[in-house]
């Protein structure tokens, strides 16, 4: 079980659908999204916590994840984490 953890953290894509300045307002789209059925994340940088989708080994793996968010009403651009 550990070595699938491992291979996923090093899965560079992801979808990025937020950045929020408190970890309450992140979470609260986290469990939006997560209620929906996705893998969730937060990461932070520059002090802003940023709610993500998935992990994946492609740009266009990301990218068919983002489109199906966007039509249940999220928005999500592709990035790496």
């Amino acid at each position: 079980m550990k070595e699938a953890n491992s291979q996923k953290d090093n899965l560079p894509y992801t979808v990025r659908c937020g950045s929020f300045p408190s970890t309450a307002q992140a979470n609260t789209l986290k469990e939006k999204i997560s209620k929906k059925g996705y893998f969730c994340f937060l990461s932070g940088s520059g002090g802003a916590s940023v709610v993500c989708v998935g992990k994946f080994a492609t740009q266009a793996e990301a990218q068919k994840t983002a489109d199906d968010l966007k039509k249940k009403g999220f928005s999500g651009s592709v990035g790496t984490w």
